[in-house]
């Protein structure tokens, strides 16, 4: 059977829905060897040649040269017995379907073959996201792993920093142990190409504890990436990581490893597929060890200019007025503050670095933000007074100043209320500022048109957004996207799972009225998640406690813009492609692009449901954790 390919909503190949058939041939222009998974070469008329040719150019300039005379003195003749061409009755026009007629064929394990096609990997987006392999919980995308050793990786509580975590056994039988995307039909492959540009800051980290070491106490450990189904890899000491620390039993160590090393090592960073940590073959016998944290980031440099408190190596600072900037307490969602206030002398303000402390953003400066919260308390000055953001380097060598209508924003303060500011560190570099050397950050009215005005700050920070997501719940409810019942009247609660890897989770009772349920947005806090399309997921924990019925179908529901577009999956078609066991905990992940595909408008998603068809659900209870929208 052909392969049919699965394309994201740029018409790229993004994976196979079915791995069937495919071919291999140089394209004329390019002479590069290309894949393509459509109908070809089946999709052109053929002719039947039957031939027995001798002679020619080619044996006549071979060899000893022409046709051996000999070699048809026995009488050798080319018989031909018969040649027939069926017709299929199901369609005896085009001869589709006479092999997929009868039920049951769309069935893998009963006569649906797969074919050896290789799977296309999204195309790169270019935009670095991050990766998380496991955290506390595990990945769907990236399932844990024993190679060739018989065992079950486990779910285990360590300390309380750690919480969840994976813990491996090994036995007798040598074997390697990690993560393993290629085990899915359609594998999540991982692009970390788009991280070269940040250079040093993006790493492969994990912390790994040691708790048996292996009866061979000559034991190397090992780790290992490969990519595009093992046709690149990369095989280090895991003392060869950037740190180059010791191994140590009993005790959490962290190891990073280069995402630039691994490429100069060989490594194809756009089809990232399996992690091991592992002692070297056959050395590994009695080994227990135990992994969290698994990810592949680019760690960016971040300055916190005030955020609750003031940072010290950057105080708050009034350039010549006289004052002194106070900390005050503002309202709940701000608490404490920094706060100025101008007085007779003219004077700007804002955050002043100590002797020698400087902020490098270089490495911010192809998507860095500069970003504060600012509320004129009183003395406002005059309406056509200009409110100002400017950044100083290397002693006032060089200074960007801006209007704060041209930030990101594009709005002008109003006593009395909180608003955002946010600007691009790409923008003030192309102003000149030498982003290597940032010493001074103001916020101030204009020159010698402040005084009496009385401002605060809070939130100051100049960072590198990292990749949206949206937490629904995990061990708390989301205040912004609380849990709700559509229509049957309940008040969904939090309860105490006995599951330990669990302990508060959102639980859900339906009663005789018909109803759905889930986490809907308050108004205003819709989630955004165009930025993560391309390998962003829904992912959920949800355990039955009591079900309403063995045959009751459970159903995934998202809905963006107040339900003017949305998408109903069967839970089983998620990534884990299981249906609910009643009393254990099982995940489900949903891809974003996959939705984007089926119609959601992924850029203000406002509902997320998880319930039993409408109608069927009387008696059910069921609980829901670690509710997520996030990228991989």
């Amino acid at each position: 059977m052909a392969s049919e390919v699965r394309y994201n909503s740029k018409g790229e190949a993004s994976g196979l829905i079915h791995q069937g058939w495919f071919s291999e041939y140089f394209d004329i222009a390019t002479g590069e060897k290309e894949v393509h998974w459509d109908a070809s070469p089946f999709d052109q008329d053929f002719h039947i040649l039957l031939n027995l040719a001798v002679g020619g150019d080619w044996p006549s300039n071979v060899n000893n040269l022409g046709i051996d005379e000999t070699a048809f003195e026995n009488g050798q003749s080319y018989i031909i017995d018969y040649v027939r061409v069926y017709e299929c009755s199901t369609n005896p026009t085009t001869g589709k379907g006479c092999e997929t007629i009868r039920s049951g064929y769309k069935d893998e394990e009963d006569a649906l073959v797969l074919g050896k096609a290789p799977i296309p990997s999204p195309p790169s987006s270019g935009v670095i996201q991050d990766l998380t392999i496991f955290a506390d919980v595990a990945n769907a995308d990236w399932p844990i792993w024993d190679c060739c050793g018989g065992s079950t990786p486990a779910l285990v509580l360590d300390d309380e920093q750690h919480g969840a975590v994976v813990e491996f056994s090994i036995g007798a039988a040598p074997t390697v142990m990690g993560f393993n995307t290629t085990l899915l039909t359609t594998p999540a492959r991982f692009d970390a190409s788009p991280m070269l540009e940040a250079g040093p800051l993006a790493n492969l980290t994990f912390d790994m504890k040691i708790v048996s070491a292996p009866n061979d106490a000559n034991a190397v450990w090992k780790f290992k990436i490969e990519s595009n189904t093992a046709s690149e890899a990369v095989e280090l000491d895991i003392t060869q990581d950037i740190n180059g620390n010791p191994l140590a039993t009993g005790e959490w160590q962290t190891f990073s490893f280069s995402v630039q090393d691994l490429a100069d090592a060989g490594l194809d960073l756009t089809g990232i597929d399996v992690i091991m940590i592992f002692p070297a073959w056959g050395t590994g016998e009695g080994a227990v060890y135990r992994v969290d944290n698994v990810e592949i980031t680019v760690d960016y440099p971040e300055l916190v200019l005030f955020e609750d408190e003031t940072n010290l190596d950057w105080p708050i600072w009034d350039c010549c007025g006289g004052s002194t900037p106070v900390e005050v307490i503002d309202d709940e969602d701000h608490g404490v503050v920094a706060e100025f206030a101008i007085g007779a002398t003219p004077t700007v303000m804002g955050f002043l670095s100590g002797e020698s402390i400087v902020f490098d953003a270089s490495l911010l400066v192809t998507s860095g933000l500069v970003q504060f919260d600012m509320k004129v308390v009183s003395g406002t000055a005059s309406a056509e007074t200009p409110w100002l953001f400017k950044v100083e380097s290397n002693g006032a060598a060089q200074a960007v100043e801006i209007d704060l209508t041209n930030s990101n924003e594009g709005v002008a303060p109003v006593t009395g209320e909180w608003q955002t500011y946010t600007f691009s560190i790409q923008d003030l570099a192309d102003a000149g500022i030498d982003l290597a050397n940032i010493d001074v950050v103001m916020i101030f009215p204009a020159w010698g048109a402040g005084e009496g005005v009385v401002y605060r700050v809070d939130n100051a920070k100049i960072f590198n957004p990292s990749a949206p997501s949206l937490t629904l719940f995990e061990q708390e409810e989301n205040a912004q996207w609380p849990m709700w019942d559509c229509c049957g009247g309940s008040t969904p609660s939090i309860a105490i799972d006995a599951d330990p890897l669990h302990g508060a989770t959102a639980e859900f009772q339906i009663g005789a009225a018909p109803t759905v349920m889930g986490f809907q947005a308050e108004e205003d806090a819709e989630f955004d998640a165009s930025n993560i399309l391309g390998g962003g997921v829904i992912r959920f924990d949800m355990k039955v406690v009591t079900s309403p019925g063995d045959s009751t179908e459970w159903f995934f529901k998202v809905e963006s813009l107040g339900a003017a577009t949305a998408v109903e999956i069967a839970v089983e078609e998620s990534k884990e492609g299981e249906t609910p066991v009643t009393g254990e905990w099982q995940t489900y992940t949903f891809d974003l692009q996959a939705l984007a595909d089926a119609g959601l408008d992924v850029s203000a998603i406002d509902v997320m449901m998880v319930f039993p068809a409408w109608g069927t659900g009387e008696g059910a209870v069921y609980r829901i954790d670690n509710a997520k929208i996030t990228s991989k």
